[in-house]
């Protein structure tokens, strides 16, 4: 019954049967499991933590039940538990793409990128043509100033999904630290093309127009971001003065 509520996303609902279930049958591990989904959905991650415990509790195996748990930690900010509870999900599920994926992901949040790196190596290895995998390698070699690591993944991911803005972003961006401007400009306006409502990928234009010393094209940018985004907007006004223009 809680599967056909929590299709209808009515999350409280779906909860209210999960604890009916377990009340039932207090040894119902995935009563337990589908509370604590539940729960996170209804961004109550402080709360879906003891069900998805005690699911655990009931069959320590099951390392999908540790990803759920590491994904309630993500969202209360508990990066060691998640880092932990990762950790746990791989050693139970060691040929699991997604259980890597956490893992890179907990390790990034913790900062242990080179860490992470290998974790993200492993997902590619299981699944190669995940996209978002790529992006998440190339995100991480950048963090370690390998750029050459960095946009050769970023290649990947563009070629396995074209219409990613966010890649094309991540991309000029590592294009701009090479201070490769023309190959940053054209990699932003890619992204600003797929996602006009990327104020950060019209922010960079602004910067690196002012580096090249073309303030009427960074005032533009300047006068997309008003509408996008006022905070950035502000920061690239200042910029654009502090340049004397």
């Amino acid at each position: 019954m809680d599967s056909i509520y929590a299709n209808d996303k009515d999350y409280a609902r779906a909860a209210s049967e999960c604890r009916r279930a377990i009340a039932v049958d207090p040894r119902c591990k995935m009563a337990y499991v589908y509370l604590g989904y539940d729960l996170i959905a209804l961004n109550r991650a402080d709360q879906a933590v003891d069900p998805l415990q005690q699911a655990i509790r009931i069959d320590p195996k099951d390392g999908q039940t540790y990803l759920e748990l590491a994904y309630a930690y993500r969202k209360l900010s508990m990066n060691k538990e998640g880092l932990k509870t990762c950790q746990k999900a791989v050693r139970l599920m060691p040929k699991s793409a997604k259980a890597y994926e956490s893992l890179g992901y907990a390790y990034a949040v913790c900062d242990k990128n080179k860490q992470s790196v290998e974790a993200y190596k492993k997902v590619v290895s299981i699944k190669p043509k995940s996209a978002r995998a790529w992006d998440s390698l190339g995100i991480m070699y950048a963090r370690l100033q390998d750029s050459e690591a960095a946009l050769r993944s970023y290649e990947k991911s563009i070629k396995l999904n074209p219409k990613n803005a966010r890649v094309y972003y991540n991309m000029g961006l590592e294009y701009y630290r090479q201070a490769d401007y023309e190959k940053a400009i054209g990699l932003l306006k890619k992204a600003a093309q797929l996602d006009p409502s990327d104020s950060d990928a019209h922010y960079m234009l602004g910067m690196i127009y002012l580096y090249q010393s073309k303030p009427n094209l960074a005032r533009h940018e300047h006068s997309i971001l008003k509408k996008l985004n006022p905070r950035q907007s502000r920061q690239l006004y200042m910029r654009i003065k502090l340049a004397g223009y």
